[in-house]
């Protein structure tokens, strides 16, 4: 695999890399900087060349599936971003699998990239690892054996199954075993783990939603993460203009909560955006 083609957002300082597989095909990953907080930069790798999960949100989601990334190709991703940008090598860093790809359909390749990397960086801080949650074949195994925190972000974004079978597109594990896996492995193993929930128009971004939200994560050690919507050219979803009342709603639960801003979205890098330019 070899470095193809490097972008910098003018707007955020947001980077991107696109790599060129051995069998000709591109993958991308970023990395992201939070300077305002003093947290570790964040770089977001590839677990897949294409997805096949389909989600009516994502760019990604629109292309085929081609193949998993082996763990040396996920490994190789940070190899030449810092072998490109040396300077980066100075500063603390978190990994998080949320380039192309579900991670939990590679998960052996992923754990055991996330493996080598936490025996390899010193400087690395924790190991995230974002899914929609197409199984929950994860065991306190796969996560006692990275020596790394690994911090698990569930990308729930619609408190109801079904509403997640409708913009998903895939038929996917039922929301309340995820969060008892999740449990479970908080438990067992000692991971973290967030809910990622973006704001679409009129659809999970009302009163009732926020309520749903918070009767689902009652009692659970965990926070939700909430984003606005970076429109995709290829769905009819809409940003929410309802962020503050939503959220509103869930100062008054009680319920923890992070805002979380897409970066890099004029080099589409932005959350759903990647493989924007790539046709295959």
């Amino acid at each position: 695999m070899q470095l193809k083609s490097y972008y910098e957002s003018l707007t955020d300082g947001t980077l991107k890399f696109q790599f060129l597989t051995s069998d000709n095909y591109i993958i991308e990953s970023c990395v992201v900087f939070f300077w305002e907080k003093s947290s570790p930069i964040n770089i977001c790798v590839s677990s897949q060349v294409g997805c096949e999960c389909s989600c009516s949100f994502c760019v990604t989601g629109y292309k085929r599936f081609v193949r998993n990334l082996s763990s040396s190709e996920i490994e190789k991703q940070v190899a030449l971003i810092f072998e490109h940008s040396p300077h980066l090598r100075q500063y603390q860093f978190e990994i998080t699998y949320m380039g192309t790809g579900e991670p939990l359909l590679n998960k052996e390749n992923v754990f055991s990239s996330a493996r080598s990397f936490s025996n390899n960086y010193l400087l690395l801080t924790r190991i995230n690892v974002s899914s929609i949650f197409p199984n929950i074949n994860i065991t306190p195994d796969d996560i006692l054996t990275v020596d790394k925190p690994v911090h698990f972000q569930y990308s729930l974004h619609f408190v109801s199954d079904d509403l997640r079978l409708k913009y998903f597109r895939k038929r996917l594990v039922p929301i309340s075993a995820v969060l008892n896996k999740l449990n479970q492995l908080h438990d067992i193993a000692g991971t973290s783990f967030c809910l990622n929930y973006i704001l679409f128009d009129q659809i999970n971004d009302q009163s009732q939603d926020a309520k749903a939200l918070i009767e689902l994560i009652c009692g659970l050690p965990t926070y939700i993460k909430i984003s606005k919507y970076c429109p995709i050219s290829f769905s009819n979803l809409k940003t929410s203009s309802n962020f503050e009342k939503f959220t509103q709603v869930l100062d008054l639960g009680g319920v923890h909560w992070k805002a979380f801003e897409s970066k890099g979205t004029d080099i589409h890098a932005a959350c759903g955006h990647l493989l924007s330019d790539i046709q295959f």
